[in-house]
């Protein structure tokens, strides 16, 4: 385990050195996930972040192996030298699993730099890289059916699975890649509501859902005072209200109950100009809700 996390912390680590938002990392059954927020700039940043984990666990591997050389050659034997023997290898093991070129590996981050680079096109690359990672999941699925059911050779069971994990993950990069490549030819405009029915900020829980929810039937409204956008109430927002509180509690209560989403400061930029949003994952919650702002890019809720 600690191993997995110095992998994931070095690509942590050298995320935020190039400018992404680090919410967490994950361990468990499978390995590990560094959960990053935010766009990677370039392809040389995308190598940098996907390089480095790998990297990392080749060094601690060596490392492992060289203490355990030492040792043995010093006349050491036993358990310890064993652990150690054992730890290096592993530690080169997940270095070298991890360099195969099929996402989500980070041998498929590599791959889809690479291409990006070449074609200068990030979404076509990481369709390809996603493809990549399909075609090794099915194979690495394959491959281990056949050892089990043919020479019952059942370890390689845990190879099934992690090749279907692996078709599972690849897939939905896969889709989120066609659906970038969709909806970047469409303007913000042919989809956004223009004039938007707006609620002014003084409004209590109570009178949105007397006066706005029945007539009007969307999932969010745009917050308004002073006859400038300040947030967004959801439906879902409203819904945590206790009852006995509503007729008190206002669309723009300060944090305490926080019922609105902050708006983004404002930006040069013509919302024509920015590309939509797709729906991601976001602190283990699924956004699909975009906002618009004047003068902002979209900003998923």
């Amino acid at each position: 385990m600690g191993s997995l996390l110095a992998h994931e912390l070095a690509h942590s680590l050298v995320a935020r050195r190039n400018g992404l938002e680090v919410e967490g990392i994950t361990l468990w059954l499978l390995g590990g996930v560094s959960r990053l927020q935010g766009e990677v700039p370039d392809p040389g940043a995308e190598v940098r972040i996907a390089g480095v984990g790998p990297l990392v666990s080749l060094l601690l591997g060596g490392a492992f192996l060289l203490v355990a050389w030492l040792l043995h050659a010093s006349g050491v034997q036993g358990v310890v030298v064993a652990a150690l023997a054992w730890l290096g290898g592993i530690n080169v093991l997940l270095a070298v699993f991890n360099v195969i070129p099929a996402a989500p590996l980070d041998g498929g981050r590599l791959l889809r730099a690479v291409l990006w680079r070449i074609s200068g096109d990030k979404v076509k690359a990481a369709a390809w890289s996603a493809r990549s990672g399909q075609l090794f999941g099915w194979a690495l699925v394959v491959v281990a059916t056949y050892l089990v059911l043919a020479r019952r050779e059942y370890n390689w069971l845990w190879f099934a699975l992690l090749g279907w994990f692996l078709i599972s993950a690849a897939t939905t990069e896969s889709q989120q890649a066609v659906l970038q490549s969709r909806l970047r030819t469409v303007a913000v405009r042919q989809i956004m509501t223009a004039n938007p029915v707006t609620v002014p900020a003084s409004a209590t829980v109570a009178q949105f859902l007397d006066d706005y929810l029945p007539r009007y039937r969307r999932s969010a409204f745009p917050v308004v005072a002073d006859g400038q956008t300040v947030g967004l109430v959801t439906v879902h927002q409203i819904s945590q209200v206790p009852a006995g509180e509503r007729g008190q509690t206002r669309c723009a209560t300060p944090p305490a109950r926080c019922l609105r989403s902050p708006a983004p400061p404002r930006t040069s930029r013509s919302p024509t100009c920015c590309r939509v949003s797709t729906p991601a994952r976001r602190a283990g919650r699924s956004c699909s809700l975009t906002a618009i702002w004047p003068g902002s890019c979209p900003r998923q809720i």
